[in-house]
């Protein structure tokens, strides 16, 4: 049997696999980002001495032996560390001798007794990073795949935890969904399962490509497994990921200079999945379901185009117009045109762009207003009180009309 404790200094790995020891060497020890961004520029042996002293340090302990050590009540985070070491650089054969002894399924329940804390402490959630690292690991047999993934009520708290882990750790997590929806029929099945009862869950998954391109990428990389076959429920979850604005996401990430390799291939396939008319849909369902969702993709539509300020205000005053219902739709649908219309003007007139600009503000505030009137807005300062009063009147012309009940026709 290989030990963990007799490694010994070698030659260099590849870049890459270097800096995956090494990120992973961080992340075990704890390092505050500030700290992991100098050490990255370290040399390529000093980093190398780093992680194979680190190795060194494990001790070997048998699977029966990490077992016991799992079951104490006063668990530390280093236990469960050095074992996510082994599972990474042991046998096969050790691996599925631990998942026999049950070793996965006292991970689970460390995993859910931490749960059940409503606060957890720096230790307890250091804890949770380490048995993700050695959920993780368990990743290359089968077995341990699906005694991860499928234990009861294990995959609920595994996406509960994305809320306090590490960059890192949430790539794992993720990794570990693509992988299993891809190989597993049944644990691709459960996962549909978890994520329909736990809507949450997707928003968590969306989230996350907002934090970093990497993220991103796994973020489109998990849509893409889970949608590669037609299972039961999946259209459910595409609803569920759509609400939570996956294709908003995408479309911002296109505006980006430099998108990874990478990334640019799994959003390629996940535009071609989704087609031209989804993406269509998909603007008319944002103008009429979620004044949020709408108000961010709108300001990302302007940025850069001359009235971008202007419209910063204006849409976080439209960000409150009402969302339902027949008046919340004509609504939705002047603001769109509005802006659409508005951010297309020429840069390099300003006055042709002023002209064009109050001409489509005036004809448009007289529909929004009646709009507005008819959804029932009627207590306090109204949505269109605050738009016009956000507006800079263009000179050379009357100013728009006032809103309703402000002195003048509506």
């Amino acid at each position: 049997m290989k030990g963990s404790g007799n490694t010994t200094p070698s030659s260099l790995p590849s870049t890459a696999e270097l800096d995956q020891q090494f990120e992973m060497f961080m992340e075990i020890g704890g390092y505050p980002e500030e700290q992991r961004v100098t050490m990255r520029n370290l040399p390529a042996d000093s980093k190398w001495t780093l992680v194979q002293q680190h190795k060194m340090r494990v001790v070997e302990k048998s699977p029966s032996e990490y077992l016991e050590a799992l079951k104490d009540t006063n668990l530390s985070p280093k236990t469960v560390e050095t074992l996510s070491l082994a599972l990474k650089g042991e046998t096969s054969f050790w691996v599925e001798d631990f998942i026999k002894s049950g070793g996965v399924a006292q991970l689970h329940k460390v995993l859910k007794g931490i749960s059940e804390v409503k606060v957890p402490s720096q230790p307890q959630k250091l804890l949770v990073t380490n048995i993700i690292a050695a959920f993780y690991e368990l990743m290359r047999v089968e077995a341990g795949l699906k005694a991860v993934m499928c234990f009861e009520g294990g995959l609920s708290r595994i996406f509960e935890s994305m809320s306090f882990l590490s960059h890192g750790r949430k790539i794992n997590v993720l990794k570990m969904v693509a992988v299993s929806c891809v190989v597993s029929p049944d644990i691709r099945a459960h996962i549909i399962a978890t994520l329909i009862e736990n809507p949450e869950f997707v928003k968590n998954i969306v989230s996350c490509a907002t934090e970093s391109l990497e993220l991103a990428t796994i973020v489109y990389t998990t849509y893409n497994a889970l949608f590669k076959f037609d299972d039961p429920g999946l259209e459910v979850v595409t609803g569920l990921f759509t609400s939570s604005g996956i294709i908003e996401r995408a479309k911002v990430i296109r505006t980006r200079d430099n998108i990874p390799d990478a990334l640019e291939i799994q959003l390629q396939i996940f535009e071609d999945n989704l087609g031209e008319d989804d993406f269509r849909m998909a603007d008319r369902q944002t103008s009429t379901a979620d004044p949020d969702v709408l108000f961010k993709s709108l300001r990302s539509s302007v940025a850069g185009t001359p009235i971008h300020d202007i419209f910063l205000t204006v849409l976080e005053h439209l960000s409150m117009v009402r969302k339902s219902g027949k008046a919340g739709y004509i609504c939705w649908d002047l603001i769109d045109r509005f802006i659409r219309v508005a951010a297309m003007q020429n840069a390099n007139d300003v006055s042709d762009s002023m002209k064009a600009f109050k001409k489509i503000t005036t004809e448009m505030s007289v529909d929004l207003s009646k709009a507005l009137q008819q959804s029932g807005i009627s207590e306090g300062k109204r949505d269109s009180d605050l738009l016009f009063s956000s507006v800079p009147v263009p000179t050379g012309g009357p100013p728009p009309p006032p809103p309703p009940g402000a002195g003048g026709p509506p």
